[in-house]
């Protein structure tokens, strides 16, 4: 199996690393607090869609890929989630036994729903959704490579499915995608990742976009993103009743926004400092995914987050020391594999 292009894009790094960062806003900004928390709340909105249109724009452009390929990157994540459940099991376990709350026969069931629990977004782990929508995703890649001529034409029938889903949403007024957990939303993630695959195809541009120049570009990323956060902040309160960010990835303006954004990184000129930098930060992207949750989990139970200044504070100290954590694990090469997918 070969790459198309063999040359390393740090650009779609840098993505990632907006994306994990966006991530991580998602999770401590609280929302509700104010207004400002609000708006920047949404703006963090791109983070799960750019994560799958990153792994699409790689692998959609690979020579080849077949069901063997996909089994082993399976099996990876199958391994990452298996190994985190372990550590947990083994966490509940000392706990059980010394609050004598656990019983022996207990033991296998409680690990296992652990495992199941965190693939569809239940439990300590609920953040091993995303693994549990990529195992899903990685299903179906060698059809998707099978038919890459098709492409263009599945895209669009992810996109008609979307903007159907979130024009009912609005006319029954509640997010009809409450009803399936984000793991099986295919629809969404297929939507995006091929919609990194075609990107790549055309080399970092898409459509119109290549005939715009950076300046306009970053004009309108800036108009759409100042527009984004107001607009689904006033259709959450006032429309569909429900203010996650995840009830607006099938939104025809947030495929636009992302899209646009996208290829605003994908066209950006990096100098050499600044790839310096990417390339300490990109490899532990997934291990800062992985552990921030865990972080959130226990600082609430000693802290409370109930004003800007302090949201703020939290966001930022979470994702720090989420990140010096990656990094220790990274560099312990039996250990790594808790965050390397």
């Amino acid at each position: 199996m070969k790459k198309t292009n063999e040359k390393h894009n740090y650009n779609l790094d840098l993505m990632k690393i907006f994306a994990c960062i966006a991530v991580v806003g998602l999770h401590t900004l609280q929302k509700d607090i104010s207004l400002i928390n609000t708006l920047f709340y949404y703006v963090c909105g791109f983070a799960v869609p750019v994560f799958f249109m990153s792994t699409g724009y790689i692998l959609l452009n690979r020579d080849q890929i077949n069901f063997k390929y996909s089994l082993r990157k399976i099996i990876s994540i199958i391994r990452v989630v298996c190994l985190w459940s372990l550590l947990f099991f083994c966490i509940e376990m000392m706990v059980g036994v010394l609050k004598n709350s656990i019983a022996e026969n207990n033991f296998i069931l409680l690990f296992f729903k652990i495992l199941i629990g965190g693939l569809v977004q239940r439990g300590r782990l609920w953040q091993f959704w995303y693994l549990g929508a990529l195992i899903c995703v990685y299903m179906i890649l060698p059809i998707l490579m099978k038919y890459r001529k098709y492409l263009e034409k599945i895209w669009i029938i992810c996109v008609i499915l979307a903007i159907v889903m979130q024009g009912l949403s609005y006319i029954f007024k509640f997010p009809l995608q409450s009803h399936c957990i984000q793991t099986f939303r295919l629809w969404t993630w297929l939507q995006y990742f091929i919609l990194g695959g075609l990107i790549g195809k055309n080399h970092d541009m898409i459509g119109y976009i290549k005939n715009i120049t950076f300046k306009k570009h970053t004009v309108i990323l800036f108009i759409i993103t100042g527009v984004i956060p107001w607009y689904q902040n006033f259709i959450g309160k006032l429309v569909i009743h429900n203010s996650y960010a995840e009830y607006f990835y099938d939104s025809l303006l947030t495929i636009l926004w992302i899209i646009v954004l996208f290829t605003w990184v994908m066209k950006l000129s990096l100098k050499q400092w600044v790839i310096k930098i990417i390339k300490y930060i990109a490899p532990v992207t997934m291990g800062v995914y992985i552990i921030h949750p865990i972080i959130i989990m226990f600082a609430l139970k000693i802290v409370s987050v109930e004003t800007v200044l302090t949201s703020f504070a939290f966001f930022g100290i979470v994702l720090v020391v989420a990140f010096f954590i990656a990094k220790i694990i990274y560099k312990i090469p039996k250990v790594k594999k808790l965050i390397e997918l």
